[in-house]
């Protein structure tokens, strides 16, 4: 009986683990800086299971916005620092659209990120809304750009 229930104990404790790893290895969360001069502003866009598409109020900051550069999503209408969405678990698509303001005119922008922390099943493209150009986040890092006063970016994140 004792062997039963050590054995028993021993094949939970395993499913536990392998549903720990399982959900920890599908959520996954990126910042991305927008840089000008010193100023600096940091977003953070991600998927999470126990987040949602919408504003849930836990894996959503709202934004301050001051200084030499706003960097921000607008959610539901008002502007988020941080987007936590929820994840897939077939294939899949996920947008971010990410807003740059400065009154800096003809200044260079830096946007960069670091996708080390993504699934490998997991493809990602920033798009320039003012020029078309698209990059692959997975294996470009960053991109520059004349500040013009705003400028939108769409980020779109498909799952394999």
């Amino acid at each position: 009986m004792i062997k039963k229930l050590i054995l028993t104990a021993f094949v939970m404790t395993a499913l536990l683990i392998h549903t720990a790893i399982s959900e920890a290895g599908s959520e996954w969360q990126m910042s991305i800086k927008a840089k000008l001069n010193s100023a600096e502003n940091t977003l953070f866009i991600g998927q999470s299971p126990d987040a949602g598409d919408s504003i849930d109020g836990i894996h959503d900051v709202p934004a301050l916005l001051s200084g030499d550069i706003a960097a921000y999503m607008v959610l539901e209408g008002f502007e988020y620092w941080k987007n936590i969405q929820g994840e897939c678990s077939a294939p899949c698509s996920k947008v971010w659209n990410v807003f740059i303001e400065s009154d800096a005119l003809d200044q260079t922008i830096e946007l960069s990120w670091d996708p080390e922390g993504v699934p490998g099943s997991i493809s990602m493209t920033l798009t320039d809304t003012a020029t078309g150009n698209a990059v692959d986040m997975k294996t470009q890092q960053n991109i520059l750009f004349e500040n013009t006063g705003e400028r939108e970016f769409i980020i779109e994140v498909h799952k394999q």
